[in-house]
C-alpha cells in the first residue's frame, strides 16, 4: 500500500479507503476474524517520507472489514501522530 492508499500489489483486498491522515480502512475477500494480522511500515522504493520511528496498528473491525492506523511519533512539529506511510499487511490463517 502507497502512503497516499492507492493499492500496489494484493491478494484478498477488495476494496482500501484512505479517510484519515495515517488512517486506512481495508475490505477483505473473507473473513478474518480468527486470523492473525501482521503490519509492517514500507519504505515505497526508497522514498518514505519518515524521519525517526514509525509504527503501525492493525485490527479487524468486522469480519471483513481491517482497520491500519500509521504514525510517525518522531516526526518533526507540526506533524501529527498519524502520519500517512507505505505499508503491508499479512493476514494468515
Amino acid at each position: 500500500m502507497a502512503a497516499n492508499g492507492a493499492l500496489l500489489a494484493a491478494s484478498g483486498i477488495g476494496d482500501v479507503n484512505k479517510f484519515g491522515q495515517g488512517r486506512y480502512s481495508l475490505t477483505t475477500n473473507t473473513d478474518v476474524t480468527r486470523c492473525a494480522l501482521t503490519g509492517m511500515i514500507n519504505i515505497d522504493g526508497g522514498d518514505d517520507p519518515g524521519p525517526g520511528s514509525a509504527s503501525i496498528l492493525v485490527g479487524a473491525v468486522s469480519p471483513r472489514t481491517l482497520f491500519v492506523r500509521t504514525a510517525a511519533p518522531s516526526g518533526p512539529h507540526p506533524r501529527t501522530v498519524d502520519d500517512d506511510r507505505p505499508f503491508s499487511v499479512r493476514i494468515s490463517r
